[in-house]
């Protein structure tokens, strides 16, 4: 327990930070009448990565097997190396949003409520 819960705590933070961003920075050049579409291909993405990875993490477990412990412990590093290799996605991704000046209150779901509100009136 005391590896596993902030483990997943983290995990969970993280998870949550890189889908409020990458929703972010998908939906940042897109039109106002287009974003329904495009959240959901994002999230559909989103998904079928999941999928993916399990998938990639099992076959590694199932190549490796004779031993559980080693399949195991083989396929936690390639799920590691995917997601060092997801961060470093996300970084990159985000500086090219930050670069493109974008204002960030329109994107977020709260301000854009209360931006949309404030210029309807």
């Amino acid at each position: 327990w005391a590896i596993l819960l902030p483990a997943t705590c983290l995990g969970g933070f993280g998870g949550m930070l890189a889908y409020q961003s990458g929703m972010i920075a998908g939906l940042a050049h897109v039109d106002d009448a287009d974003e329904g579409s495009a959240s959901a291909a994002m999230s559909f993405a989103l998904q079928l990565g999941i999928g993916l990875g399990v998938a990639v993490g099992a076959a590694v477990q199932d190549l490796v097997s004779p031993p559980l412990d080693a399949g195991l412990h083989a396929a936690f590093w390639v799920t590691i190396a995917f997601g060092a290799f997801m961060i470093l996605a996300i970084l990159f991704g985000l500086r090219h949003a930050a670069m493109a000046e974008l204002p960030l209150r329109r994107y977020i779901h709260f301000g854009r409520l209360v931006h949309r509100a404030a210029t309807k009136s």
